[in-house]
């Protein structure tokens, strides 16, 4: 099953007129639209390439590859340190800074009609809260003794909730998972970080 031009531009032209219904800028329907007409011509353009690859395949794929990547157990013990972190109410509204400017997380209306009582925190500003918790707690605040770090979104944070990492050392594997305090919720769980020795 291949697309053809016509099927292609329809899905562009269908595109841009969701992202016209958004309440968005001008600059940014703009931007989303072409990052969506982008997608769409990739897309376009494997179906071209792969004719005889059907949905199904792709749906067996996604599972396969989803099979495989399983979660990080973290350890059956009270976690070796801890650290609560504070968020700060306006942080969303820094973090679009990074380039994020989903109304989710600053537009009380738009996170109410997602089905959240407020704006939520950029998940990028939820994984560098805990990974600050893991310099402070576990690297003395050595950046370069941080190598990797990984962990699932499990609930999420809403600015000025404080965030509370766990942590289990394991050698050089650090397992980690963050709570909210104010909710105690988990925010983000399985966590697995590398560190170097001192």
């Amino acid at each position: 099953m291949s697309l053809t031009a016509e099927q292609a531009e329809a899905i562009k032209n269908e595109l841009k007129r969701i992202a016209g219904d958004l309440n968005l800028s001008d600059e940014q329907k703009t931007k989303l639209h072409e990052r969506l007409t982008s997608a769409a011509d990739k897309l376009h353009e494997y179906k071209k390439s792969h004719p005889n690859v059907t949905r199904e395949d792709i749906i067996k794929a996604v599972a396969s590859h989803r099979t495989e990547l399983r979660a990080h157990p973290l350890p059956q013990r009270p976690p070796d340190l801890v650290c609560d972190l504070p968020t700060r109410p306006e942080m969303a509204l820094i973090y679009r800074l990074s380039g994020d400017l989903n109304p989710l997380h600053v537009d009380p209306e738009f996170a109410c009609a997602a089905g959240f009582p407020r704006p939520v925190l950029h998940g990028l500003g939820t994984f560098g809260v805990v990974g600050r918790a893991l310099l402070k707690a576990v690297c003395g605040y050595d950046p370069a003794r941080l190598t990797a770090m990984s962990g699932r979104f499990s609930a999420p944070v809403f600015p000025g909730e404080t965030i509370r990492s766990e942590f289990w050392r394991d050698g050089n594997v650090i397992s980690f998972r963050a709570r909210l305090v104010e909710r105690d919720v988990v925010a983000i769980n399985h966590g697995r970080a590398e560190v170097t020795d001192a």
